[in-house]
């Protein structure tokens, strides 16, 4: 009895100190992880600081560039202000040389367009001549043409009287004198005739020097036209270049100006830039020694951060041998959870693209030690990157649920950790993890494959 009641004893401490011990042990983890999340935001915010740093290093380079560009524009506008002026100068000259250029050329044009108009007045006269020239030849015409007409006429009744005097047999008197009227006739109306076929020429031939007149002026008028449009633009080229030449001359009166005001400035620019500029040397001297204790600080807190990472390291996996022994998952509080939370949910969904994370995997994955999670992601990131590469350290036996079949992935110093994982259309999906097979803690092997065979 009394053994009994000590073996109930012992029985009821033994299990006070697993859970102080798994209490103590989970505290120790969630410390650690905050520690080193803390010494990461740490570092990045030094980091940030080196780029302020590098970012207000360059607006110092910049403004002392800005100085040095200034001071050698000075110094170049005091040796050369007179050769600028010289410049300005010429320039007035070229465009004055230039206006008078157009000048001429627009005289020569005009007095092309003179020349144009007396050869159009010429042209235009002589068409008008032959004008009244072909209508007087084609009046003639048409009055020798009637004549000619009139005679034949004449010609045929006389014919015809001749043979009524020839049947009536009169007397041979009167029939010569018909015959030798009809004989004047015919030549009357030969010579009618050549001299109509005459003025058809010389009408044909005016309507072709009135058409050879017509097509002279058409080309000459559209020569005028092209000479009075070049008029045109050179005026107006002549105007520009004259506004161009006022501009030259008040540029030239600004730039006198503008030369003797910096003569007088030159030695006060001078001096505030040599200011400016030794007051910038000043501010990169103390940049640079700020620069060299800011590098002095992240080679120590770096170092710091890899001592603390190591001691971390060291701290969980001494308790990991102790968990992994006792088998009871971390009971997490509801701040260490969140900690873990935005530490690696938003992190694996950045890296590790071809992956696909289920809640209930997150829940098993913060539940464990950190030696593990960093056992476990691992083997996400093989998975992840070479696939095919790592598929050959998948156990053999698979867990059938009711709508998939799951793989197992193998993890932990003595293998008995358990990632169940499948690949459907290149996304690898995690759905579970379980971290012993001694059926102690809710990441035991047969309680989680048991879990999934239920889904």
């Amino acid at each position: 009895m009394i053994i009994d009641e000590i073996s109930l004893f012992i029985n009821k401490w033994l299990k006070k100190g697993r859970r102080w011990l798994s209490e103590f042990m989970n505290q120790a983890d969630h410390t650690l992880s905050k520690a080193s999340f803390l010494l990461q935001e740490k570092k990045k915010q030094i980091d940030d600081y080196l780029v302020d740093r590098n970012q207000l290093l360059a607006v110092i380079q910049k403004n002392r560039k800005e100085v040095d560009d200034l001071r050698a524009h000075i110094t170049q506008l005091n040796d050369g202000k007179a050769f600028h002026l010289i410049d300005v100068y010429e320039q007035l000259e070229m465009r004055s040389s230039k206006l008078l250029d157009y000048q001429e050329k627009y005289m020569d044009v005009q007095k092309t367009i003179d020349e144009q108009h007396k050869q159009v007045q010429a042209v235009t006269k002589e068409k008008d001549r032959a004008l009244i020239e072909r209508d007087w030849l084609k009046t003639e015409y048409n009055h020798l043409k009637g004549t000619i007409q009139k005679k034949t006429l004449k010609l045929a009744a006389l014919q015809n009287e001749l043979q009524q005097l020839k049947d009536t047999q009169s007397g041979q008197d009167l029939i010569e004198q018909k015959e030798a009227e009809i004989v004047q006739l015919k030549k009357d109306r030969i010579i009618d005739e050549d001299k109509l076929s005459r003025l058809k020429r010389s009408h044909l031939d005016m309507i072709k020097k009135m058409g050879i007149l017509n097509h002279e002026l058409t080309d000459t008028k559209e020569r005028l036209d092209e000479q009075q449009q070049a008029a045109k633009d050179l005026q107006d080229l002549i105007d520009m270049k004259k506004e161009e030449v006022e501009q030259s001359r008040e540029e030239t009166i600004a730039q006198k100006e503008k030369a003797e005001d910096a003569q007088e400035k030159m030695r006060e620019y001078l001096l505030q830039f040599e200011k400016a500029s030794n007051h910038s040397q000043t501010l990169q001297e103390a940049l640079e020694e700020k620069e060299e204790e800011h590098s002095d600080m992240l080679w120590e807190t770096d170092n710091k951060i890899k001592t603390l990472k190591n001691e971390l390291l060291d701290t969980h996996n001494k308790l990991a041998i102790e968990k992994a022994h006792n088998g009871s998952p971390r009971a997490l509080d509801t701040k260490a959870l969140q900690t873990l939370e935005q530490e690696y949910e938003p992190r694996f969904k950045t890296l590790y693209h071809e992956c696909f994370f289920h809640r209930e995997f997150f829940s098993d994955f913060f539940s464990l030690s950190a030696s593990d999670r960093l056992k476990v992601e691992a083997c996400i990131a093989r998975l992840n990157s070479h696939y095919d590469l790592h598929i050959g350290n998948v156990r053999p036996n698979t867990v059938k649920t009711r709508s998939v079949t799951l793989n197992e992935y193998p993890f932990g110093q003595d293998r008995a950790g358990r990632i169940y994982f499948r690949r459907d259309d290149n996304k690898v999906q995690f759905f579970r993890i379980s971290r012993t097979k001694n059926g102690k803690g809710a990441l035991d092997q047969k309680r989680v494959v048991a879990w999934l065979k239920k889904k």
